[in-house]
């Protein structure tokens, strides 16, 4: 009986079968080839989020292709509530503007799918939907080559897509059929419409995809891709003579050696020129900070090696001088291996235990300092119908000196099992062990289980985890050893309640022990979001929190929040505040280790000026001092 629920296929009550045509199509926003007319009409868009029900403007859309790519149109008939967004935004900043949307899966299994949007003046933005993120939003970090165009009046607008078949990956079959979920979004009144019609009673959208095809996509090909670097530097002396001059050649490579199976290759990178991280505050903080990888090498195939416990972090890959990754899919199974040479690898990202203020065993600065790291990672998972999976996970992080090798090793082995609609599990089993300095090893297992339910008024989320106290991962992302806990977090989502569009009001609880038992932190609280307007929205929570720090308990209260307001069409104002007492997490000695307080505000104004031009003020305010009335200690 649980293996028939674990391999019940993914539904798909609606499909479309896209019309195929030999004539050139010319991506312009107007639909005057004879293709479109031939094309099947998709109508019956519904309302997702934040509540249910027919949308207004009723989108219909259209789905052809040829042996280059896969085109889609979409015909939105606006609603005269208000103006239509339709400004020239950057790439990817399509979160606040009309949109439409297209989510291809294109193995079919329910697992992820490649996810395209454009506004109604042609920008684009594109990225992975793992199964379990928000349809509006999840990542957009990975970028691939497709068309588009809009075209609008003040009444409705069309867009066209083309996604080249060289651009995605799937099965190496002459008919095939993929997941197809379309979607469109309205800042003014805000709200996702979906087809085929998605309901929150069925855990994850590709598990109620369309079905698209069959399908005839081109015979697999050879699909190479270079990019050249050359960086120069040079010094000079205050008389104008050069003191030195550096000039650094390097190369990145992208192979699609088949339709599913895909080889990268790194020589010397320059990822100076990818999209700069957000500032983040670096005073008075406990654990190590953590930034989203962008750089295209690592994002490719990046969703196959994520895991509930983070065993691959790519970004402690600082400097590579030299790597490789190799992706593919088939026959139900998913597979990556990827390696590089670090130039500059860093220390541990555990070295302290926070709640008794001891020194861990692990790599320090001057072990990594002077070394080179040899980084290796395979991955391999099975997949099955419904968007289960097993897997497993093997890294190596080897650090190379002239005087010894020191190592790393993580195995792990996970699984994800859709049980009936609404239930869905993740679990993972992971054990390390690690070469110290002075010839001793460290070496433990650690675990995580996850239920999530989902349902059309409710979510429930149970997590436990434990890391035992010789586990590390210095190809991935901890912030303790040494621990064991759970969470649980409980979500209402109410539709049309008095004044309010939408309602959600929740209750969070979490406890952290370490391994003898005694209680390292704890926190319980409530949270409400909700729409009070078409153009309101707000999100605001706090609670009680225990936590004990080197040694000491600290009872701390938070309160923080978000609200953000569209008064007119083209501004936005948004307002975010963290306010609550905090223990002084720099303090050098015990006697400065103190309960601080600490207040964060975030005030933005974005505008969008004359269709052609986006600007954003924003002002970021945090302080740090004793208590609310007393002299600062940091201030950024």
């Amino acid at each position: 009986m649980l293996l028939a629920l674990l391999l019940q296929p993914a539904l798909a009550s609606e499909q479309v079968v896209p019309y195929r045509t030999n004539e050139p199509i010319h991506v312009d926003g107007v639909l005057d080839e004879p293709a479109w007319q031939q094309a099947p009409v998709i109508k019956g868009f519904s309302r997702y989020s934040p509540d249910t029900g027919t949308p207004d403007p009723l989108p219909k859309a259209r789905i052809i292709y040829d042996d280059q790519a896969i085109y889609v149109a979409f015909e939105v008939r606006a609603n005269g509530k208000a103006p239509l967004k339709k400004d020239l935004v950057s790439r990817d900043k399509t979160n606040m503007q009309d949109f439409v949307g297209v989510m291809l899966d294109t193995f079919g299994d329910g697992q992820r799918a490649y996810a395209f949007r454009v506004t109604p003046a042609g920008v684009q933005a594109d990225g992975i939907y793992v199964e379990g993120d928000h349809i509006w939003m999840h990542g957009l970090s990975y970028d691939t080559v497709f068309e588009s165009a809009g075209q609008s009046t003040d009444e409705d607008y069309v867009v066209e897509l083309a996604i080249p078949f060289r651009s995605l990956s799937y099965r190496n079959l002459p008919a095939q059929s993929w997941g197809l979920v379309l979607t469109h979004f309205t800042p003014k009144p805000w709200g996702i419409n979906a087809w085929p019609p998605l309901t929150r009673d069925v855990s994850g959208a590709l598990q109620q995809a369309a079905t698209l095809g069959p399908i005839h996509p081109p015979a697999p090909k050879l699909n190479l891709e270079l990019q050249p670097t050359l960086v120069g530097g040079a010094s000079f002396e205050s008389g104008g003579e050069p003191s030195s001059q550096t000039l650094d050649p390097g190369l990145s490579a992208r192979l699609g050696l088949t339709s599913a199976l895909t080889a990268s290759l790194a020589v010397n990178p320059d990822f100076s020129q990818i999209e700069a991280d957000p500032d983040k505050v670096t005073a008075n903080v406990k654990y190590p900070l953590f930034y989203e990888e962008k750089r295209p090498f690592f994002l490719e195939g990046a969703d196959l090696f994520e895991t509930p416990i983070q065993a691959l972090y790519s970004r402690s890959i600082a400097d590579p001088s030299v790597g490789y990754k190799l992706t593919g899919r088939g026959g139900g199974w998913a597979f990556g291996g990827m390696g590089a040479l670090d130039e500059a690898p860093g220390p541990s990202t555990i070295s302290m235990d926070y709640a008794t203020g001891e020194e861990l065993p692990g790599w320090d600065e001057d072990t990594v300092d002077s070394r080179r790291a040899l980084i290796h990672v395979a991955r391999l998972r099975r997949e099955l119908a419904g968007g289960s999976s097993v897997g497993v996970l093997a890294t190596d992080k080897e650090l190379i000196g002239e005087d010894s090798t020191l190592a790393n090793r993580v195995g792990a082995v996970d699984a994800a099992a859709q049980i009936g609609e609404q239930v869905r599990v993740y679990a993972q089993g992971l054990y390390s062990q690690t070469d110290l300095e002075d010839g001793q090893s460290l070496e433990g297992p650690a675990w995580s289980l996850q239920v999530n339910r989902s349902a059309q008024k409710m979510k429930v989320e149970l997590s436990h985890f434990g890391v035992s106290s010789g586990f590390r991962a210095e190809n991935g992302y901890l912030q303790n050893v040494g621990r064991t806990g759970g969470d649980l977090k409980v979500n209402l989502h109410l539709s049309d309640v008095g004044p309010m569009r939408y309602l959600g009001p929740g209750a969070r609880t979490q406890a952290t022990f370490d391994m003898s038992g005694n209680l390292v932190s704890a926190y319980a609280g409530p949270s409400l979001e909700g729409m009070p307007g078409d153009a309101t929205y707000f999100q605001t929570g706090g609670g009680y929190q225990r936590e004990v720090y080197q040694g000491r308990e600290f009872d701390l209260w938070k309160f923080r929040g978000h609200a953000s307001v569209r008064p007119i069409s083209d501004t936005l104002f948004a307002l975010g505040w963290r306010i609550g007492p905090q223990p002084h997490y720099d303090a050098e000695n015990l006697e400065d280790l103190y309960r601080g307080f600490s207040w964060r505000g975030d005030l933005g104004v974005n505008q969008n000026l004359l269709d052609r031009l986006d600007l954003e003020y924003r002002i970021i305010t945090e302080r740090f001092s004793r208590d609310p009335t007393s002299a600062t200690i940091y201030n950024t």
